[in-house]
C-alpha cells in the first residue's frame, strides 16, 4: 500500500531543475521524503540518474549512516540499483585528498598530538603560565572556529570561545604557528580537510572536473548546520550544472560553535535566486498542542523563513511546574510516576539532562 504524501512531499520527491531548497520542520517526514526522492531520480522511465552520479551529503557520520540504511531498505523491496554515494563533508574531503594523492593515512594529526602541539605553541610565546590547561582548550575550540569562519583574526575575543585568556593579535600569532607547523609536518587536522579539498579542486581544474562530472547530482542534508568553508565546498563542486538540492530547518540550528549559521539558508536563495523553495511543515511526532507551544517559542528566533507548523495529531498536553529547589522536583516528578499504570509507564519517558541525574531518580523510583 503506497504513503499518501502531501503536494508538498510530493513536490520534493519529484521536482527536477536545477537548484532547490527544502526547508524541513521537526517531524515532517524528512528522511522518508528523502529517501523516495532519491528512488525516484534512480528509477524514473525518463532519463534515470545514474546511480555513480549521485551524492548524498550529511553533517554527521549518524546521519548518513541512518539515511543509508533507510535507502537500502527501500531499496530491497523494489528494482533500485546499489551504490549511492553517502558522506558527511569531512569524509567526502578526505576521500578526494586522499585518492587525489594530497593526504594519506597518516596525514591526519591524532588528537593527543594536537594537544601536545599546542601546549607548545602556547610555552613558546610565554604563555602557557598564564592560559593552563583550560588555555589548551580554548585555543583549541577557537582554531577550529576561526577555520570554520574562515577568518585569520578575530575582532572580538568574547566570542571567540576562549575565555578572553588571549589577545586579537596573540589568537592570530597561535593560529599562525599551529598552521605552520601543520604544514612543515605534512600534517592536516579535521579541520583542514575541507579548505585543502577546495584549494587542491581550485588549482587543479582537471581534477575539478574530474569531480563534477562525478558527482552530477548532489543531496546535501542538515544545510542548515553547515559553515562557510562548506557551502563554499558544495558551490563548487556543483557549479557550472548547478544541480543543488539542500535540505535543512533554519530552526534547528545548533552548530554555532562550528560557525554554522541558518542564515546561510536564506543566503542560499541569494546566491542562486532562481531556485525554488518547498516548505515542509506538517508535524508527525507530536501532538497538536505540543507543537503550538513549541511554534510559539520558536517564532522568537531572529534568523527563520516565516512558518506555521501544522499537527497532524490532535490532542496532547503540555504541564508547567516551578520549583524552589531539586527536592521538591523529584517529589512531584516520582509522585507522579507512582500514580501511572503499569501500562502508561511503558508509554511514558523522562528526559534528564546528565547521566548522574538519571541515575538519582532511578534510585527514587526503587
Amino acid at each position: 500500500m503506497g504513503i499518501n504524501w502531501t503536494r508538498e512531499q510530493q513536490q520534493v520527491i519529484s521536482l527536477g531543475g536545477r537548484n532547490i531548497l527544502v526547508s524541513a520542520a521537526a517531524g515532517s517526514g524528512k528522511t522518508a521524503v528523502l529517501v523516495e526522492r532519491i528512488i525516484t531520480m534512480l528509477t524514473r522511465p525518463e532519463h534515470p540518474v545514474d546511480v555513480d552520479r549521485l551524492l548524498i551529503v550529511t553533517f554527521t557520520d549518524a546521519a548518513a549512516a541512518e539515511m543509508k540504511e533507510r535507502y537500502e531498505k527501500s531499496r530491497q523491496s523494489s528494482d533500485v540499483p546499489r551504490g549511492v554515494h553517502f558522506g558527511t563533508f569531512h569524509s567526502i574531503c578526505y576521500n578526494i585528498l586522499r585518492q587525489s594523492g594530497a593526504a594519506c593515512a597518516s596525514s591526519l594529526i591524532k588528537e593527543s598530538d594536537k594537544r601536545k602541539l599546542l601546549q607548545i605553541i602556547l610555552a613558546n610565546h610565554g604563555l602557557f603560565e598564564k592560559a593552563g590547561y583550560d588555555g589548551v582548550n580554548g585555543l583549541e575550540n577557537l582554531i577550529s572556529r576561526m577555520k570554520n569562519l574562515e577568518l585569520e583574526h578575530l575582532k572580538n575575543t568574547a566570542e571567540s570561545g576562549c575565555f578572553a585568556l588571549f589577545t586579537d593579535d596573540e589568537c592570530a600569532l597561535l593560529k599562525r604557528d599551529y598552521d605552520r607547523h601543520l604544514r612543515e609536518q605534512g600534517l592536516i587536522d579535521f579541520e583542514d580537510m575541507i579548505g585543502e579539498c577546495i584549494r587542491l579542486l581550485s588549482g587543479s581544474p582537471g581534477l575539478l572536473n574530474k569531480y563534477r562530472r562525478l558527482f552530477r547530482y548532489i543531496l546535501a542534508d542538515e544545510f542548515q548546520d553547515i559553515n562557510p568553508p562548506q557551502y563554499k565546498f558544495l558551490k563548487l563542486l556543483a557549479a557550472p550544472s548547478d544541480n543543488l538540492f539542500v535540505v535543512g530547518d533554519d530552526d534547528q540550528s545548533i552548530y554555532g560553535f562550528r560557525g554554522a549559521a541558518p542564515g546561510i539558508m536564506s543566503g542560499f536563495l541569494k546566491d542562486f535566486p532562481k531556485a525554488e523553495r518547498i516548505m515542509l511543515t506538517e508535524n508527525y511526532r507530536c501532538r497538536a498542542e505540543i507543537v503550538k507551544l513549541s511554534g510559539s517559542v520558536i517564532a522568537r528566533n531572529k534568523e527563520r523563513f516565516p512558518k506555521e507548523f501544522v499537527p497532524v495529531k490532535e490532542g496532547g498536553k503540555v504541564l508547567f511546574f516551578c520549583f524552589d529547589s531539586r527536592r521538591e522536583e523529584e517529589i512531584k516528578l516520582t509522585g507522579e510516576l507512582a500514580r501511572l499504570s503499569r501500562e502508561q509507564l511503558c508509554k511514558t519517558a523522562v528526559i534528564l539532562r546528565t547521566n548522574a541525574e538519571i541515575c538519582q531518580y532511578a534510585g527514587l523510583l526503587k
